[in-house]
């Protein structure tokens, strides 16, 4: 895609995102192949824009990291939990909550009753925000087998829901 320098940004939940990428060697990683590495967890308050979707399930919107809105790029993978747990709602869609602040976490998950539609409303937001950094956007995935075991595949493609 031409990149000329790659960041990663990231912000984990529940653990604290720096113990995470402290203990996955990813600051080790960045430091040897000179990349920039964001902790969402850092940022200050005016790098967050508070999105406030019409006739939403969140009582005052959400925030998310600025530098993904700025990103000219996006290249996302995951670390999925049990997929059994979220059979019915694609996980493709949870990556989106990676970038929304931590602080919205309380009410996306006492909310059970509109989860699902919570989590497709931070997509919808996005789509609607920025059509070119969807359109510019590489998803990385692992496969499961029937069984919900790994399948030692990696997915990549653009079309989240294919």
């Amino acid at each position: 895609m031409g990149a000329k320098s790659i960041t990663i940004g990231e912000r984990s939940g529940p653990p604290d995102t720096s113990d995470v990428i402290e203990e996955k060697g990813i600051y080790g990683l960045c430091n040897k192949l000179n990349v920039k590495l964001v902790n969402f967890e850092g940022l200050p308050h005016n790098d967050w824009v508070k999105i406030r979707p019409e006739q939403s399930h969140w009582k005052d919107g959400f925030d998310v990291a600025r530098p993904v809105l700025d990103s000219e790029c996006i290249v996302t993978t995951c670390c999925l939990e049990d997929p059994r747990v979220w059979r019915r709602f694609h996980h493709i869609s949870q990556l989106s909550v990676g970038i929304t602040h931590k602080r919205n976490m309380t009410e996306l998950h006492s909310s059970f009753r509109s989860m699902r539609k919570m989590i497709a409303e931070i997509n919808q937001a996005i789509n609607h925000l920025s059509y070119y950094w969807m359109q510019q956007r590489l998803l990385l995935t692992e496969a499961y087998d029937r069984n919900q075991e790994k399948a030692d595949v990696i997915l990549a493609g653009t079309d989240r829901i294919a």
